[in-house]
């Protein structure tokens, strides 16, 4: 684990920023303040991906569909 807890802007300082091209399964996916784990692309083109996250205002881990164009930065992690 991590020594103290992580911001989501302070992810791409800890973590290996990579290419859309290399994303897999489990990689981080931080956008604007939110940090989403990778699933999968929803379409051929790679404009839709399924992610996993939890939301402050449900309380819940979730799956959901999200538009790359609002993307900010691929990470991964592990």
């Amino acid at each position: 684990g991590f020594p103290k807890k992580i911001a989501a802007r302070d992810i791409p300082n800890i973590a290996n920023v990579i290419n859309i091209r290399e994303i897999k399964q489990g990689d981080v996916l931080a956008i604007r303040s939110h940090v989403m784990i990778f699933k999968e692309f929803i379409d051929n083109e790679k404009s839709q991906v399924r992610i996993i996250d939890s939301t402050r205002s449900t309380g819940k881990v979730s799956q959901r569909e999200y538009q790359m164009r609002y993307a900010w930065r691929w990470v991964s992690v592990g």
